[in-house]
């Protein structure tokens, strides 16, 4: 099997409503025709309301990321 690790991209934020945040995106060519995307996020944040507001909504932003960063790729 053909499986081409390319360098993470790291992104760690200074400012904003984190107390902690970093992510990491990874692609990993399979073949000429595919590559396999992740991302991984790890964050805290300082007010608890709006930490529960983004729990709620985590699926729906994440893929929303992906979609997005996928489609640069296009």
């Amino acid at each position: 099997m053909y499986l081409k690790r390319i360098n993470p991209i790291e992104m760690n934020l200074i400012e904003g409503p984190f107390e902690k945040f970093k992510s990491s995106w990874r692609l990993e060519e399979v073949d000429q025709n595919r590559t396999n995307l992740s991302f991984e996020m790890n964050y805290q944040m300082t007010n608890k309301i709006l930490e529960m507001a983004f729990k709620k909504n985590l699926k729906i932003a994440s893929e929303s990321i992906v979609r997005a960063f996928k489609s640069r790729l296009s």
